[in-house]
């Protein structure tokens, strides 16, 4: 139909088949059809706009999609507010904004009647990852996605099921349930291959990946990370590459393999840099460098002032600061810190820190995060000559 110029049956067309590739997760393939038509026919077809809205956001491009949202907003019916504001809360919370968020679902749920099946459990995985990786409350969580996961498999929609899948999996993680996490990533790969989506399954590689080096199984978890990085490159899905570059790059440099770590993250940095939409949404995944002993956390965003007051939502960019301190120190000494450079003022700060980073983690529920807080006391304590004490911390 486009090598006719026939872009009114084109567009049919393509409308057909936009919830089939929102389904199937190919939402590169239907940005890419849309792309060659003026915007001012696609939003003629409201439902297709919100289709390319979507499809936008899945891509990396919110401020394309926020721009069309608010173009159409005035114009829809009923019928598709619903979608709308779905889409409004999809866009809020990949650019973490809790308050809009919250608002935009309120709104949704006044149209649930008229909202597809499949957004409403959009909807509600949406506002599951909002309790688990901004307010820290996994069982709510789980509790939220208990039914819709069940739905979401049934029904065979893949692209939103490997979703739910990678977020349950990562609240069982959070939470120290490794092995029921692996058994659920297993299940998702066994679908991903009877479903014949293996581009989908990036996020489900690489958190097997991630698994196995807690495991200790470093050939296993290179593995499932190398496919994962290899899937997400061909979905071109930002948030899941960074996540994956970091673990594998972390591997690699554990096997002496530094250069190829160094150019992994340099890909992941740079995906993230050309997408600045995306960069609120990574302040929670890391890149890593190798320092002279040990791992130094920097964001890929430029790292702002620390918030004075800690709070759940800053938790895991305050541990990150004061290991960041701590690794400093063990750079500049050789991992010997003598007490002139280790003032009892920035000792005792970092302890309350620690402290109460603790708390929060183990009221989240969040024991991986719990360990590493242990850890990083371990390692304070340790450099502050406090033996005993990091030995208590240890055991």
């Amino acid at each position: 139909a486009l090598a006719a110029s026939d872009q009114t049956f084109a567009l049919t067309v393509i409308s057909e088949q936009s919830p089939i590739l929102l389904r199937d997760g190919d939402t590169a393939t239907l940005v890419q059809a849309l792309r060659q038509f003026p915007a001012a026919q696609i939003e003629q077809r409201h439902g297709l706009a919100l289709s390319y809205a979507f499809a936008q956001i899945f891509c990396g491009e919110l401020p394309a999609a926020q721009a069309l949202l608010n173009k159409l907003m005035p114009q829809l019916q009923p019928k598709h507010l619903g979608t709308a504001y779905i889409i409004e809360t999809t866009l809020a919370q990949r650019q973490g904004e809790i308050d809009r968020m919250l608002a935009a679902a309120e709104k949704a749920y006044a149209y649930l009647d008229q909202t597809p099946a499949p957004l409403i459990q959009l909807l509600g995985v949406n506002l599951a990852e909002l309790y688990t990786f901004r307010l820290g409350k996994n069982k709510a969580a789980l509790d939220l996605l208990e039914t819709p996961f069940r739905q979401i498999q049934q029904a065979r929609q893949p692209h939103l099921y490997f979703h739910c899948a990678n977020l349950v999996a990562a609240t069982l993680v959070m939470q120290g349930q490794l092995q029921a996490a692996h058994d659920l990533y297993q299940q998702a790969l066994l679908l991903g291959e009877r479903w014949q989506t293996p581009d989908l399954l990036g996020a489900v590689q690489a958190g097997i990946g991630k698994i196995f080096f807690e495991w200790g199984d470093l050939a296993t978890a290179e593995q499932h990370l190398r496919a994962g990085l290899l899937a997400c490159r061909q979905m071109k899905a930002v948030v899941p590459l960074i996540s994956n570059a970091v673990a594998l790059a972390r591997l690699l440099w554990l096997l002496g393999q530094k250069e190829e770590a160094e150019a992994i993250l340099a890909e992941a940095q740079q995906m993230a840099l050309e997408k600045p939409a995306q960069l609120p949404r990574l302040v929670h995944w890391q890149q890593w460098r190798k320092a002279d002993n040990g791992w130094v956390g920097i964001t890929v965003a430029a790292q702002g002032e620390r918030p004075q007051e800690i709070d759940y939502q800053s938790l895991f960019a305050q541990l990150k600061a004061v290991q960041l301190e701590l690794a400093k120190g063990q750079r500049e000494t050789n991992g010997r810190l003598p007490t002139s450079k280790w003032p009892t003022l920035a000792a005792a700060h970092l302890r309350a820190s620690l402290k109460k980073l603790y708390q929060l983690a183990e009221q989240a529920g969040q024991i991986d995060t719990c360990l590493d807080i242990g850890l990083t006391q371990v390692a304070l304590e340790a450099q502050a000559g406090q033996t005993a004490v990091a030995q208590q911390h240890l055991f």
